[in-house]
């Protein structure tokens, strides 16, 4: 059997160097003892000065969503979106499609486009 480790009543902030109670760490499942290195203080001052530098704060990420894949009409009925895909041999998919090699590689100096 192995010894269960003793949960402390507080820890020390990694921003303020404060010592705290563990109610004043969020909960995170990669965090030592389940909680965030940094207050929850420290984490929204930061938040808060990323908001007004125009920065995007890490929390605001969570809320970006894709597209819907319905769209309502007028008359209240749903219709699901379609892709547009591109033909088999036209230009727009030949470009499409060395960009997403170029993308890939890193540099356009190492992909040479294909030609069909």
């Amino acid at each position: 059997m192995h010894d269960l480790i003793d949960t402390p009543a507080t820890k020390d902030c990694t921003g303020c160097q404060r010592n705290l109670p563990m109610s004043h760490f969020s909960p995170v499942k990669r965090g030592a003892f389940g909680r965030h290195s940094k207050c929850k203080e420290c984490r929204n001052g930061a938040a808060q000065r990323k908001r007004t530098e125009g920065l995007e704060a890490p929390v605001d990420r969570r809320f970006t969503r894709t597209p819907p894949p319905f769209v309502q009409a007028e008359d209240g009925t749903f219709t699901k979106v379609r892709t547009a895909r591109l033909a088999a041999n036209t230009p727009d998919r030949a470009l499409r499609d060395f960009l997403h090699r170029v993308a890939r590689a890193g540099d356009v100096g190492n992909v040479a486009p294909r030609v069909r």
